[in-house]
This record gives C-alpha cells, structure tokens and sequence, in this order.
C-alpha cells in the first residue's frame, strides 16, 4: 500500500510573509518623522502611525495564531485527498472517483507570481465547500467557468509549487490502476 503525502504551511515562509507585509507599512512612519509638529500633516501622520501600529499588532497576532495552529493543508491518499483551508476547521475528503479533472496554473504578478490547483467535480453537490476565489469568480463574471475548487499554493513547505500538483497526478493515477486492477477481478 502506498504512504500518504502530506503537505504542510511552512512556519519560515509565514513568518517571512508577515515581515514582508510589515515592511510595507515603514513609508508611514517616514511621512510621521519629517512632518513639523503642530501642523495638519503632522497630526494626519500620528493618526496613521496609530493605524500602523494596530495593523502590525494585527499581523503579528494573526501570524502567531497561524503557526500555533495544526499546519497541514493538504493530504493525499489512493482513495483521493484532504483539504483543509483553514488551519482551525476540519479538513474536507474529496475522493478521486468525484474529480472529474483537475488543472495547475499560474498567476503571474507584478512582483511574484501565484500559483493554484483547479479541481472540477463530475457531480457538483460533491463540493462541500466550495473556496473563496471560486464563488467570487463566478458572482463577478458569471460568464467565466470556474472551479468547483481553488486550491491555492502559498505558503506551503515544497520547494516548487509544481511538486504539489504532480503528487496529486501520481496519487490519481494510482487510483485509476487499482480500480483496473479490481475491474480485472
């Protein structure tokens, strides 16, 4: 029988995330330090340095709950795989025999790019819990055809996103030969 993979948040890269975000707000506490005391800007710039503060107590705490927090994302097995997209619910069983395809694509961005797992089901009751992304995709453009499933790839612990996707495809395709193998039988 074959192993499971599990795929888990990564506790560097959250961390460094939350830095990253951190560093965006310093351009607010520039404008605070060269502002003359007792003037509009000066004031403007003390209610924004507040601002500055409460969101990078926000970002701290959030990253603090998320590391302490069980980490696992994803899980496959033969049977199919496990979801979980908020590290404090259950995680959700989607079984193979239920996916009628599943996609890998790339988001590029002005800076760094994104990555997702798109999963569409034969039967579309089968999606329990459809993702944020998909329902906004299909209220904005109802036009466009979305995933019964977004899976996003951030901050995950894999060295390349692709990796993820072609652990999916091996546990699929494992799926499929053992259910020749029983058709056989």
């Amino acid at each position: 029988m074959i192993e499971e993979k599990v795929i888990k948040r990564s506790p560097k890269k959250i961390i460094w995330n939350a830095l990253f975000g951190l560093f965006f707000l310093l351009p607010l506490y520039y404008l605070y330090s060269y502002s003359q005391k007792g003037t509009r800007l000066h004031t403007i710039s003390l209610l924004f340095m507040l601002v500055l503060l409460f969101l990078g107590v926000v970002v701290v705490y959030l990253t603090y709950r998320l590391l302490s927090l069980d980490k696992e994302y994803l899980r496959f097995t033969v049977q199919g795989f496990y979801y979980k997209p908020n590290p404090k619910k259950s995680s959700h069983f989607y079984a193979w025999a239920d996916v009628e395809e599943f996609s890998f694509s790339r988001i590029g961005g002005k800076y760094r790019n994104s990555y997702q797992i798109e999963v569409y089901f034969k039967n579309k009751d089968n999606a329990r819990s459809q993702s944020l992304l998909s329902l906004l995709k299909r209220s904005c453009f109802p036009f466009y055809q979305s995933a019964d499933l977004i899976i996003p790839i951030i901050l995950l612990d894999v060295d390349f996103p692709e990796r993820v996707y072609e652990a999916m495809k091996y546990y699929e395709r494992e799926w499929r030969i053992e259910q020749n193998r029983q058709a056989r039988k």
